[in-house]
C-alpha cells in the first residue's frame, strides 16, 4: 500500500518524499482503522476510547435490528 500510494504522488525533492513517507506511516500507524483492533484506530485504543466506540456501535445494531423487524411485520 505505501509503495502504490508513493509512485502515485509527484514528489520533485527529497524533502517531499521524506515528509509523504511520514504523512502516510502516520495515517497508517494513527488513523487508520485495524482489523485486528475490533476495526478501530490505534490512536482510539490507545487513548482508551475502544470500549465506548464500541459499546455505541453494538447501540447502533440493536437500533436497526429493532426498525428492520418491524419493517418486516409490516409487510
Amino acid at each position: 500500500m505505501l509503495n502504490s500510494r508513493i509512485l502515485l504522488e509527484n514528489c520533485h525533492l527529497p524533502g517531499e518524499i521524506r515528509s509523504l513517507i511520514r504523512e502516510l506511516i502516520t495515517q497508517h500507524n494513527i488513523r487508520m482503522y485495524h482489523e485486528n483492533l475490533n476495526n478501530q484506530t490505534p490512536e482510539d485504543v490507545w487513548l482508551g476510547r475502544g470500549t465506548e466506540i464500541l459499546e455505541m456501535r453494538e447501540e447502533i445494531k440493536q437500533k436497526i435490528r429493532v426498525m428492520r423487524k418491524n419493517v418486516h411485520r409490516k409487510a
